[in-house]
């Protein structure tokens, strides 16, 4: 036990070096924390020592790599399996590499030919890629280690987190194999998710996008009782679904193809749900926006096609639609922004060369839009968007409000 004190240091150095640079010199020859951590990490050369190759394994097998089954790809192959190294090279150089093509798409060709231990002086790729590449594999890294140490301490005291907990004590370290502990998570589909995570099952990735879409449609549906309400300002509705059959009927109707539109305008920047979809897309029963649904509602239903102010196709207000929403907090980019945020971005700088403004764009974006943005940041912003810019991240994080317009 005495000897975890170096064990501790160890991890605050390596949480200290935040550039590739940095990493190939922390040792006197020059890269060994990139080609053998292991053999100069303190806890696997002494008290952790048996659990050193059960991590060098960890290491060298960290994913089981198969392509995902989907509506083109029949049949899901075995890839093999891929290093740490590999799986953190990959987050970084096959994000935006193209996905189709299933086991021989860009994106999973990438990832295989990534070298299982990279060169210490890479000859491609910017240097704050790098940098995202070592800080991937640093967390991975220290947290299958800290399983480890886990694993070590209750060797040395043998007390479950239950057993602290019960007894009226708060455990000071997380015992990664006790589901009873603090690590442990009410919810069954968080848990195996999570579970899925710690132990490296690629099929996280499928679980993660079912959870999402699941609280997507939680979301939208509790707008259900506002859109009815919204609606019955109409006076004709109102008098229509004074029959209660009539009401649940068509409610049903309007209800299932208004959560179409709002789930399909859902994603990360709209976890709110929107009135319109994700701009190019269409939901199965063919409508892109809420006053769609309602417009042909009203024209089957009540035989209205000239709308008044009191039955139009745009009595509901809530959500808002998908290019008119505010951002909730604060943006901040990293890499490349989103298709839909580089369309924005593209318009607005379109706007500002066709304005005839005298200003820079930067002063331009906090006149028009309350933005408050540097020149340099816009400039990588378009960088990013068209092309121009050929690394995958920015030398540090740009943070913007920006209004969705």
């Amino acid at each position: 036990m005495e000897q975890l004190p170096a064990t501790y240091a160890f991890e605050a150095k390596l949480n200290s070096l935040d550039t590739w640079l940095s990493l190939v010199n922390a040792t006197s020859t020059p890269g060994q924390y990139i080609t053998n951590l292991l053999s100069n990490d303190p806890f696997f050369t002494e008290p952790g020592s048996a659990y050193r190759l059960l991590m060098q394994r960890k290491l060298d097998e960290f994913m089981k790599l198969q392509s995902k089954e989907t509506a083109t790809c029949s049949t899901s192959v075995d890839l093999g399996v891929a290093t740490l190294w590999q799986i953190a090279q990959s987050s970084v150089f096959c994000r935006n590499k193209n996905k189709d093509g299933c086991e021989n798409s860009e994106e999973s060709q990438c990832l295989i030919n990534s070298p299982g231990t990279p060169d210490i002086n890479p000859a491609t790729g910017c240097a704050q890629d790098w940098d995202m590449v070592w800080k991937f594999y640093r967390g991975a890294y220290l947290t299958e280690r800290n399983k480890f140490i886990s694993q070590y301490l209750n060797g040395s005291c043998p007390v479950t987190s239950e057993n602290l907990i019960t007894s009226g004590y708060t455990p000071r370290f997380v015992d990664f194999n006790d589901p009873t502990g603090i690590g442990h998570v009410d919810n069954p589909e968080l848990q195996h998710f999570l579970d899925q995570i710690a132990a490296g099952d690629n099929s996280s990735v499928t679980t993660g996008e079912g959870l999402l879409a699941a609280q997507f449609d939680t979301t939208c549906r509790g707008y259900a009782s506002v859109w009815i309400s919204q609606l019955s300002a109409c006076d004709l509705l109102f008098e229509r679904w004074n029959d209660q059959v009539t009401k649940t009927a068509d409610s049903t109707w309007l209800v299932s193809r208004l959560m179409e539109v709002c789930k399909n305008g859902s994603d990360l920047s709209h976890y709110l749900g929107s009135s319109s979809v994700i701009p190019g897309n269409v939901t199965e029963s063919g409508f892109s926006d809420f006053p769609q649904v309602i417009q042909l509602f009203l024209r089957d239903k009540l035989g209205i096609t000239n709308a008044t102010d009191e039955c139009n196709p745009y009595l509901i207000t809530i959500p808002a639609p998908y290019d008119k929403q505010q951002p909730l907090t604060e943006m901040v980019v990293i890499t490349k922004p989103t298709d839909c945020e580089c369309t924005q971005i593209n318009k607005v700088f379109s706007e500002y060369s066709n304005a005839s403004y005298g200003g820079s764009f930067s002063e331009y974006m906090l006149q028009r839009y309350q933005v408050t943005i540097s020149d340099s940041a816009l400039n990588y912003l378009k960088g990013l968007c068209d092309g121009s810019y050929t690394c995958v991240f920015l030398p540090e994080a740009i943070r913007f409000l920006f209004s969705r317009v």
